[in-house]
């Protein structure tokens, strides 16, 4: 059981890595500050993977929400978290891509900034599902969670997930989100 465990993990990562090599620009997090103006509420932060710790060896994810302030699940620890992008440049240096949804109007804008303050109440679980998890939640599923319930047609914008959701998986998302190219 323990080799199942292990030959599953390390197939996970490198087709993890794989998705990754895919992002063309990746944007120290120190430039943030001076980028912040060109964010726009909605876009999701993805955080390169670092291979030498095993927690942050998947990546990270995270949103945008008002005043430009970051949004995320960082630890169970924390759990939500908003906070400003200065701060956050501040910390562990890291690289950054942003993506950007395609179908953004004003309208779902404003549904989706609802949706990301209502869940200020979760609790931060690790093994927290798509489909059954209702109190708790991680990074990934949080945004996956909040594009999810306010997109009301019948196209799903994440490919269907009924397991984990990775911050891989944001990248598969490629028909209805695109990379921003800050230059």
């Amino acid at each position: 059981m323990k080799k199942i465990f292990l030959a599953l993990l390390l197939i996970t990562n490198l087709s993890f890595g794989a998705k990754f090599k895919d992002i063309q620009k990746w944007y120290p997090i120190t430039a943030f500050p001076t980028l912040k103006n060109k964010l726009q509420e909605g876009d999701i932060i993805i955080y390169k993977p670092i291979k030498e710790n095993f927690t942050q060896s998947f990546g990270h994810v995270a949103i945008i929400g008002y005043d430009k302030k970051l949004i995320d699940f960082p630890n169970p620890k924390i759990g939500f978290r908003e906070i400003p992008f200065d701060i956050i440049a501040s910390g562990q240096f890291r690289e950054l891509a942003v993506l950007r949804y395609k179908y953004m109007t004003s309208e779902f804008k404003e549904k989706l900034l609802k949706e990301l303050y209502s869940t200020t109440n979760k609790k931060y679980f690790i093994l927290s599902f798509p489909e059954i998890s209702k109190n708790t939640t991680y990074c990934s599923l949080f945004i996956y969670s909040v594009y999810e319930n306010i997109d009301k047609t019948q196209q799903e914008i994440f490919p269907l997930n009924y397991g984990f959701v990775l911050p891989k998986d944001f990248l598969d998302a490629g028909q209805n989100f695109y990379i921003v190219n800050f230059e």
